[in-house]
């Protein structure tokens, strides 16, 4: 997947940077507040065991990917997405009509979801949390794409 769509890792790279920091901001007075693990990767089983702290990882993760993603999609940086454009044309009672770009939330989520699901393969418990996580991230990415500088509260 990464070989085939280069370009969008920057936004994948970018949306991890932004959920761990939005994780580390809501945990900051915590005992566990979204540290780092050395020696362990991003994307994998990072937490050795299913727990509160793993759900909102992923939720996190999950959500910051999708909403990265929408926002570069509707900057033109990504070439395969183009502006939701099923806004454009919406009247409103004074005449105005919506002409601009629309975030195209549903590439935004999609993409997300293949990327961050692909891993989940296996159909234990375990995994089925992690999907049901990583589809919660998503769906608050669709508010925070419709209404930015909401924050991820957990």
């Amino acid at each position: 997947m990464c070989a085939r769509n280069p370009e969008v890792m920057f936004a994948v790279g970018t949306g991890a940077q932004i959920a761990i920091k939005e994780c580390q901001e809501q945990f900051k007075n915590q005992r566990w507040n979204c540290s780092e693990t050395p020696g362990k990767r991003a994307f994998g089983y990072v937490f050795p065991v299913g727990s509160r702290e793993a759900a909102a990882a992923y939720g996190a993760w999950s959500a910051g990917i999708s909403y990265s993603i929408t926002q570069e999609c509707s900057k033109g940086r990504i070439p395969n997405c183009s502006c939701d454009y099923s806004k454009k044309g919406s009247s409103y009672s004074e005449g105005w009509k919506w002409g601009g770009c629309s975030a195209n939330i549903k590439y935004g989520g999609s993409f997300a979801k293949r990327f961050i699901d692909a891993r989940e393969i296996e159909g234990d418990a375990r995994s089925l949390m992690n999907l049901h996580n990583n589809r919660a991230g998503r769906k608050l990415s669709i508010h925070s794409s419709i209404a930015p500088g909401l924050r991820l509260d957990f």
